[in-house]
């Protein structure tokens, strides 16, 4: 019989050579367990490390969270087992996750937010490194909460040169096509998109994230034309796992007003996806989609057949469905998950969104 040892190895060997998926993320978890059970202080820590982006790679990234304070806590406890250069990359890979993850929940306070920005700058000052990866989170965070400093912190990160724990070059890239969208600066957007668009820069992420962001765009200023170049490609690329549902409700809202069919049957193939869901941005941005299609739906019928979960809320045991229920079920849940963000950012960042929804519901929108 293996000892705890073994059995370690045995599983270190096997998810480490595994893709990025659910098999590899089940043997990270138990080679967590194991690594506890040997009081091995050192996979204890590495093996949390990519525990914590095992999870952001399978799609609910603010279920790292605990990993991550899991993580800290241990580095403290043991701060002389890794080396150096090992400790400089698993503790600010753990800090930028824990990070990102104030755009994910409204439940994490805004003080805590600010606090885990501070202890990732302070993990950058420490380990003379990710000055650069610091200013693009600090650019992102201060996009809900003040213009001024997200200009100012974008303009530092464009300032500071890369080094070993920056973004990818197609990450980077697609964050400068968002920050000149959000500056509402479209020729500009465009000018950046061109590297991406024409294949120079990709990545697991990359062009899909880029695609969803220049579709969001077009369809938030109206303009169905320009959404229908960006959409047929993400449905052909960016439904992988939950982390795709920030994607696939831009997709269904923008299906509502071309393929009503194709709308509804992501939606019924990917709402599976939403129970039990963590991550309230990725929700939000499904609901809205749902939404909008059910709303575009009912202008032709008053019931719909779905196959959804037992788990949904308003499951029927005979798949049919009213939409105008539907509708308004989807719409209270978009409007719920906007407010909650709002109120912890004390901005009206993310209801200006559902104004724009609720403008072109009542308006209506076409090419």
């Amino acid at each position: 019989m293996k000892n705890i040892e073994d059995m370690l190895d045995d599983v270190l060997d096997r998810y480490l050579e595994l893709p990025h998926d659910a098999r590899r993320l089940e043997l990270n978890a138990q080679a967590v367990k194991l690594a506890d059970q040997a009081k091995d202080s050192y996979w204890m820590l590495v093996t949390r490390a990519d525990y914590a982006f095992e999870i952001v790679a399978s799609g609910d990234a603010p279920k790292a969270l605990p990993v991550c304070a899991e993580f800290d806590a241990l580095l403290k406890q043991y701060p002389d087992v890794l080396e150096s250069r090992e400790e400089t990359f698993y503790s600010l890979q753990v800090a930028e996750i824990a990070m990102s993850l104030f755009e994910d929940i409204p439940q994490i306070p805004l003080e805590q937010c600010q606090s885990l920005l501070d202890d990732f700058w302070n993990k950058v000052k420490k380990y003379q490194t990710g000055e650069r990866l610091w200013y693009q989170y600090a650019m992102t965070f201060y996009k809900y909460l003040d213009k001024e400093k997200a200009k100012e912190y974008y303009q530092k990160f464009l300032d500071t040169p890369r080094d070993m724990v920056s973004d990818c070059e197609a990450c980077e890239q697609d964050s400068a096509v968002s920050f000149a969208l959000y500056l509402e600066d479209y020729p500009q957007a465009m000018k950046l998109a061109q590297p991406i668009l024409n294949g120079q820069l990709s990545c697991l992420d990359i062009p899909q994230q880029t695609y969803a962001t220049l579709a969001d765009n077009a369809l938030n200023h109206g303009n169905l034309k320009e959404a229908k170049q960006w959409i047929p490609p993400l449905v052909q690329i960016a439904r992988r796992n939950k982390g795709d549902l920030d994607y696939i409700g831009i997709m269904i809202r923008g299906l509502a007003y071309t393929d009503l069919p194709l709308g509804q049957r992501l939606l019924q193939e990917h709402i599976g996806w939403t129970i039990h869901l963590w991550n309230q941005n990725t929700l939000l941005s499904f609901d809205i989609g749902a939404w909008v299609l059910c709303h575009e739906l009912g202008k032709q019928q008053d019931t719909v057949n779905f196959v959804f979960p037992k788990e949904f809320p308003l499951w029927q045991q005979n798949g049919q469905y009213k939409v105008s229920e539907l509708e308004n079920w989807f719409s209270k849940e978009a409007i719920d998950i906007s407010l909650r963000f709002d109120k912890r950012n004390g901005t009206d960042y993310f209801m200006k969104r559902i104004h724009i929804v609720e403008d072109q519901i009542e308006k209506g929108m076409s090419e």
